[in-house]
């Protein structure tokens, strides 16, 4: 049962709440509602014949805040059949940040540095003072950590923060980054996550040749020509630069003549 819940709430102010109980049953049933335990809360309903099978009734709920503060109760709608619990809450004015909080960097490579935006934004009814709590150890950097947005409806009530990680190790990572907002008891949580891979490329012989260090032309006769094809195959999550040159001078390092060109990652 949805709960009824006025937000933003001021002091000696009378809110009016109100409740529809419908019978979907197909026979005639007596309702009876359990008021609220508290004084803050006060039911306005008058029992009267049982309710006919389509038909609804109304009750309604009054509130008023005595002091600045939250408040909560409930009561209990009972007929011969159901007993329903309706929450009853009334929140004072406050910030109330929302975020997406699952951080995927995906794929990436190893040693590279990677960033992700993440908004920040302030739905609530007074401004949010943030500061972003994380293990600072690990290879992570949060700008800005902290910040004042504006309540909502008001210029400055978004705020994109960057995310950056390097990967340092092979795999998966996962870290929790946490962000507090002054005012109020439950901070939202950001599930930042990664999987690190090396960015390598490989030599691969078609039809399943496997991958070869060298090529290996065999014997051939004085003036005839032989090729052997190869696929260049990135293995890593980004894009690679490479230049194939020719030739081996004394030192073993490798001279000549090549082309430079760019190598997309393996899945695209």
């Amino acid at each position: 049962m949805p709960a009824l819940a006025p937000q933003d709430v001021d002091v000696d102010t009378l809110y009016m709440l109100r409740i529809n109980i419908k019978n979907v049953h197909d026979r005639a049933h007596r309702v009876k509602i359990v008021p609220p335990e508290t004084s803050h809360f006060k039911l306005l309903y008058v029992p009267g014949e049982p309710l006919a099978p389509g038909l609804e009734v109304s009750a309604e709920v009054e509130f008023r805040a005595r002091e600045a503060r939250d408040y909560h109760d409930c009561i209990r709608i009972e007929s011969d059949e159901d007993s329903i619990e309706v929450p009853l809450h009334a929140f004072v004015p406050r910030p109330e940040l929302e975020l997406d909080s699952f951080v995927d960097f995906g794929m990436v490579a190893l040693g590279a540095s990677n960033v992700v935006d993440v908004e920040l934004r302030n739905v609530g009814s007074r401004p949010a003072d943030f500061k972003i709590e994380y293990d600072e150890s690990l290879p992570l950097r949060i700008v800005p950590r902290t910040g004042v947005l504006s309540e909502r409806g008001m210029q400055n009530s978004a705020q994109s923060v960057a995310i950056e990680y390097i990967g340092d190790d092979v795999g998966p990572f996962r870290a929790p980054a946490k962000v507090v907002v002054e005012g109020t008891s439950q901070p939202r949580m950001m599930d930042i996550n990664a999987n690190v891979m090396e960015q390598t490329v490989d030599f691969v012989l078609p039809d399943g040749g496997g991958i070869i260090s060298m090529v290996d032309f065999g014997s051939i006769f004085c003036g005839q020509t032989k090729t052997v094809k190869a696929l260049l195959v990135n293995n890593g999550p980004q894009l690679a630069t490479f230049a194939l040159r020719t030739g081996m001078p004394s030192d073993g390092t490798p001279d000549g003549e090549g082309d430079d060109a760019a190598l997309a990652p393996r899945d695209e």
